[in-house]
């Protein structure tokens, strides 16, 4: 990615102190370990329709770089949940299928260390989200996962 994003102990950090609101992306962009290219993603300027279209279902955002992925989940202009892995450890397919449980808000941190990821991070997740099934990809290399979701321009 051409930025780095925040490190995952500083989103859950964010997430926990924020549990039932979530986070907004200025909050994320402003913090001590800035939020890079999912800050840019979230950027009302940039994508107003990422905005607008979160007030009406949950999205899941994807930040795809050279080989890390950072997803997050969110609903009505905040987030709830931080995803980080690498896809050149995981592969396309991995990543797919931990965005299935990521969404749902039932991805263990654990789970994605045990896979060579960085973990995950949530906020209590709204059930009006009705389980963040739009998918959004910007990045580098978010041409990988044409075919399962929406691919934005690289986000900066």
């Amino acid at each position: 990615m051409s930025e780095p994003t925040a490190s995952l102990p500083e989103w859950k950090r964010l997430l926990r102190e924020s549990r039932d609101a979530g986070v907004t992306p200025e909050r994320a962009a402003s913090a001590d370990s800035p939020a890079g290219t999912l800050g840019a993603l979230c950027d009302l300027a940039r994508f107003p329709e990422i905005h607008t279209r979160s007030f009406r279902r949950g999205m899941v955002l994807c930040a795809v770089g050279e080989s890390d992925l950072t997803a997050a989940l969110l609903w009505r202009g905040r987030i709830f949940g931080i995803y980080r892995h690498s896809v050149a450890i995981r592969g396309v397919e991995g990543v797919l299928e931990d965005l299935k449980e990521f969404r749902l808000g039932w991805l263990p941190d654990e789970a994605v260390r045990e896979t060579g990821g960085e973990g995950t991070a949530f906020a209590e997740l709204p059930p009006e989200a009705e389980g963040f099934p739009v998918a959004c990809f910007t990045g580098r290399d978010a041409g990988l996962f044409a075919g399962h979701g929406k691919i934005y321009g690289e986000a900066r």
